[in-house]
């Protein structure tokens, strides 16, 4: 190599080398950038709507820890408790608390994997019973009867305010 194929050499090596830092910029800027937004938050489709119930549950949306409303149309043979189920992406997920409503005394929730728990069905009193709402996460909740002759369920939101 002469001397003067030196200076030219450089100046090619330089230009490949400039284009590629540059390439390398826009690449990495734009990675960053991405990584820096927000992931989306899951999009959860609303359950499907459930038969009609014998009672009617208020507020239909609920804060987490909160208390709602149970309301009979009728007397009704039940026991005071009810099972929550959480929705998701895959559907209605297994009872996941229950909750006893203060038609037996003091409103009291329980984890849902109790396994020799009776419930007795009795002619509850006179509506309304209130139920206390387990500190869950924001989302559509189902609240079913736990021992009715014909098992009934609602579905509830509970979302912070």
């Amino acid at each position: 190599m002469n001397s003067r194929q030196l200076p030219a050499t450089l100046l090619v090596f330089g230009l490949v080398l400039a284009l590629f830092a540059s390439a390398c910029s826009t690449s990495t800027d734009s990675q960053l950038e991405a990584s820096d937004a927000p992931e989306p938050a899951p999009t959860l489709e609303a359950p499907p709507e459930l038969e009609s119930a014998p009672f009617e549950v208020t507020p239909e949306v609920a804060p987490p820890g909160g208390t709602v409303e149970i309301n009979y149309t009728e007397p009704t043979s039940r026991g005071g408790y009810y099972f929550l189920h959480q929705w998701t992406d895959s559907g209605w997920s297994e009872p996941t608390h229950l909750i006893e409503t203060d038609s037996n005394g003091s409103p009291r929730i329980f984890s849902a994997d109790v396994d020799d728990f009776e419930i007795e069905t009795y002619e509850a009193g006179p509506s309304p019973e209130n139920a206390p709402l387990p500190d869950v996460p924001d989302g559509f909740w189902m609240l079913c009867e736990t021992n009715s002759p014909d098992t009934a369920c609602v579905i509830i939101e509970i979302a912070e305010p």
